[in-house]
């Protein structure tokens, strides 16, 4: 028996025996060796050591051509209501005030009041005071410029301002309460009247007050 085996065993069948062996054995290397297919499969520690310096900002690119205009947007919600001017009043010029009282024209003096409206004012008035010395009452008080507002004919504002300083002033009128809706469109028409109280009581009235303007603004809420 062990002479027949012998007889079969030569340098041929040794080679195509290792050449099996190393064939199964590269298989079986090769078997071990995995396709990487997401970084989830590497070792956190083995990705930190391969992540690289972040490196320098680059230069900035040219800027692009503009794009088209987009759609408009749907319209906002209505805003609270509020208060607005709704009218200027303004004098027409200067007028020197006497001892008698006297209109003072104004612009825009007539305007509207809507139905669910109400609607207040305030004023100023800018004058050119005399001296003392030249327009003083009883010869040693010093005199003052009245001026006075109407609406519709009811008193509105009025002011008093003395002359203890020659020289241009502008000053706050005091006004009354506003105008209460009711119910209706209403049109409402401002007058305003000037005097002054120069050499009253035997004083002296060589100069009077020059009215330079009255300003009165017209504010709506609703």
């Amino acid at each position: 028996m062990f002479s027949s085996v012998k007889r079969h065993v030569s340098y041929a069948n040794v080679v195509a025996t290792l050449a099996l062996v190393f064939a199964m054995s590269g298989g079986a290397l090769a078997a071990k060796h995995y396709l990487v297919s997401s970084t989830k499969q590497i070792s956190p520690k083995v990705l930190k050591k391969l992540k690289g310096k972040t490196g320098k900002t680059g230069n900035t690119g040219k800027t692009g051509a503009t794009g088209p205009a987009g759609l408009q947007g749907a319209a906002g919600p209505q805003g609270k209501e509020g208060t607005t001017v709704v009218n200027r009043v303004r004098g027409t010029g200067a007028i020197e005030s006497t001892g008698t009282e006297a209109p003072y024209a104004l612009t825009n003096s007539t305007w509207s009041e809507g139905p669910t409206e109400a609607q207040t004012i305030t004023a100023s008035v800018s004058f050119n005071a005399p001296p003392e010395s030249k327009c003083n009452v009883a010869g040693k008080f010093p005199a003052n410029l009245e001026v006075e507002i109407l609406i519709d004919g009811v008193f509105a504002g009025n002011g008093f301002y003395s002359n203890e300083v020659a020289g241009k002033f502008t000053k706050t009128m005091y006004t009354e309460s506003g105008l209460v809706d009711n119910g209706a469109t209403q049109s409402h028409t401002i007058t305003a009247k000037v005097k002054d109280n120069c050499g009253f009581g035997g004083g002296v009235a060589e100069q009077h007050y020059t009215l330079e303007s009255v300003n009165v603004d017209v504010f709506g809420a609703h």
